[in-house]
């Protein structure tokens, strides 16, 4: 199946406000991530995009890394 600009057009348009939405909330953060002082930012970032993801139909888990 191919999608054609016309659809991911009125589909934007169709989800504008949830895009801003999502977007704002990844935006507020605190993920500086080489500031020690933003880790649990930085985690609480993640576990959101592992959540954004698997509800978009992906396979998704944190894996914890040292440093």
């Amino acid at each position: 199946m191919t999608t054609t600009v016309a659809e991911v057009e009125t589909s934007y348009e169709q989800h504008e406000q949830r895009f801003l939405e999502e977007l704002r909330t990844l935006l507020s953060f605190p993920s500086v991530s080489t500031d020690p002082a933003y880790h649990d930012g930085c985690v609480r970032c993640v576990g959101w995009l592992r959540d954004q993801a698997v509800a978009m139909g992906f396979r998704a888990e944190v894996l914890d890394t040292p440093g």
